[in-house]
């Protein structure tokens, strides 16, 4: 019985946590990217744009290890972000000296990458 109760009330609390703001989302898109990690990328991604990170992914898979490499997010780090409205941009370092920025919609009070630049 306690048990029970235990389980409901832990699954009322992690129903309560506030949603994710841009900011965090982009960072959970940005590790899933720097660990190669398709599948959960596209979790944080607007449907619209999951099309692409699939071609991707399918053009990934066919290159060697060391081609993989190249397009891995290295000492990534966020240095900014905007919100205006529905719409937020988060600015990344990587690679210590190239800028990349995601920019985020928010689609019924869920935050959602569609477009990403420079990398």
């Amino acid at each position: 019985m306690k048990l029970g109760v235990f389980a409901a009330l832990v699954l009322l609390l992690a129903s309560c946590s506030p949603p994710l703001g841009p900011r965090e989302v982009a960072e959970k898109y940005l590790d899933a990217l720097a660990t190669l990690d398709f599948a959960r990328a596209a979790g944080y991604m607007a449907n619209e744009g999951k099309t692409n990170l699939e071609l991707i992914q399918q053009i990934h898979s066919t290159l060697t290890p060391e081609e993989q490499e190249k397009f891995r997010l290295h000492d990534w780090q966020v240095t900014g972000h905007q919100q205006l409205g529905t719409r937020a941009t988060v600015d990344f370092l990587f690679d210590k000296t190239k800028v990349g920025q995601v920019t985020l919609l928010n689609y019924a009070g869920s935050w959602k990458v569609v477009a990403r630049k420079t990398f």
